[in-house]
Parts: structure tokens; sequence; C-alpha cells
């Protein structure tokens, strides 16, 4: 049998979004699954571990001019993180703060950053929450004390009215 790859043009797994600098609220938290059956080892890069799925788990659109981009996965599992960049660059994490996976970008370009969220045992899923922000959060703000009452709740935002509104991501059915 060949050996799994990424998928890099596939459908994300979890979904997709369009964001600009400043954008609100900030941060954005989605719910999904680390794991898959690809062992990224096969890009050659030395942070880049863990298995995940072949299609990209999320899809994040970029524009605006920022100092900088944090995305971090939080979960009760030892999971990894893999952020391909427009520019075709990989960035990976393993254990920034303790077992939660951290990706820094510094000025991001805009374009498209596909992101997977990994396990170290193959298809092993560990819920969590992917975070993505212009903030200098940590894993364990959100967990000790998910957001400032002024800013919305973790997995949260704001309708037109100001109203909260829960975004629930994938997985989607066929269609």
């Amino acid at each position: 049998t060949p050996a799994l790859v990424l998928a890099l043009d596939a459908e994300p797994f979890y979904g997709s979004v369009d964001l600009a600098a400043g954008f609100t609220p900030d941060p954005l938290v989605l719910e999904m699954e680390s794991g898959g059956d690809v062992d990224v080892g096969y890009l050659g890069e030395a942070d880049c571990v863990g298995f995940v799925n072949e299609p990209p788990d999320y899809r994040l659109g970029w524009s605006g001019i920022s100092d900088g981009l944090r995305i971090f996965f939080g979960s009760d599992g030892d999971t990894t993180l893999l952020v391909l960049d427009p520019d075709g660059s990989w960035h990976c994490n393993d254990d920034s703060e303790e077992q939660e996976p951290l990706v820094d970008i510094i000025s991001p370009a805009p374009g498209d950053y596909l992101i997977w969220v990994g396990s170290y045992v193959a298809d092993e899923f560990i819920p969590g929450e992917l975070v993505i922000t212009e903030r200098s959060l940590l894993p364990s703000d959100l967990a000790a004390d998910p957001l400032d009452e002024s800013e919305g709740e973790a997995g949260e935002t704001e309708d037109g009215d100001g109203q909260a509104i829960t975004i629930q991501m994938g997985p989607f059915p066929d269609q």
C-alpha cells in the first residue's frame, strides 16, 4: 500500500474562516479533535511530528497587516500542530506549554493557512479547542479563565445584535 500523505488541496475537515487583522471577537475558538492516520514525519521537518488527517483540519484565510498571529490547540492530551503558510513554509510545534502545541507567525502574509492538529498515535482522536488569536494568549489562559466577560465566551461570537452565538464546526456529512 502507498504511504499516506497530506492532501493540501482537499476541503478542510472542520471548515474554513476568513479573518482580517484586528478581527473580533479575538480569540476565535473552534472545537475539534486531533489525530488521523498520516505520519507527518515524511515531511522531513524537524518539529513536525504526529499523526493527522489527510485533508487539513482547518483553513484560515488571512488578510491585513498584523504584528503576529498565534495558533494553538488546547486539550487534555498530548497533541501536535502543523501550519502551512501561504508561502509554502511549515510551522510546527509539539509541547510549547506543557503538552499544548502553539505556533506564532510573525507579520503573517495574506493568504491561506492550512492547519492540522495531530496526535502521537495513529487514529487517536483527542477533543480540544483550536484557538486563533492576535493576542499573546497561552493555552493555560483559556483553561484557567476562558475569557474576560467583555470579550465573549470561548467558542462563542456575537451576531449583529450583540447576542452570543456558538460556533459549531463539522465534521460535515457527505453532500
